[in-house]
């Protein structure tokens, strides 16, 4: 590949991470909120969110010390404790995917991510059937 090529080449790849970068979530900070137990991410664009540090699988009973160690990935697109040895993928997270198909799983959680839907709805029809 001639130097024009490459020169061609790489300024369309700093384009298309620009473009990522815009319409991508990523990342700019992430911090443990100790009095509501919940890991805050504020992304690139302007928006946050957050999320119990307990529905997490590596985190779930972590002390609030090793909580308050996340680290964002240079790319913004991963959450990282290094001394829980826990990663997360911030497109899994904001989709509801806080570990792996077991960790869902025991949470109670439908494919969506969606947390006790099942038992509320138990719950509801033994209480019509009780009325």
């Amino acid at each position: 590949m001639g130097d024009r090529a490459f020169d061609r080449e790489f300024e369309g790849a700093k384009r298309e991470a620009a473009r990522a970068d815009r319409i991508e979530p990523r990342a700019k900070s992430a911090r443990y909120d100790r009095r509501t137990n919940r890991i805050v991410v504020e992304l690139r664009n302007g928006a946050s969110f957050m999320f119990p540090a307990e529905l997490a699988e590596g985190l779930a009973g972590a002390s609030p010390k090793d909580l308050a160690e996340v680290q964002v990935t240079p790319s913004g697109v991963g959450l990282r404790w290094s001394s829980l040895d826990a990663d997360f993928s911030l497109p899994n997270l904001l989709a509801g995917e806080f570990g792996s198909k077991s960790w869902m799983a025991k949470l109670g959680c439908n494919n969506r991510g969606e947390v006790g839907k099942e038992e509320s709805r138990t719950a509801r029809s033994s209480r019509r059937s009780r009325a």
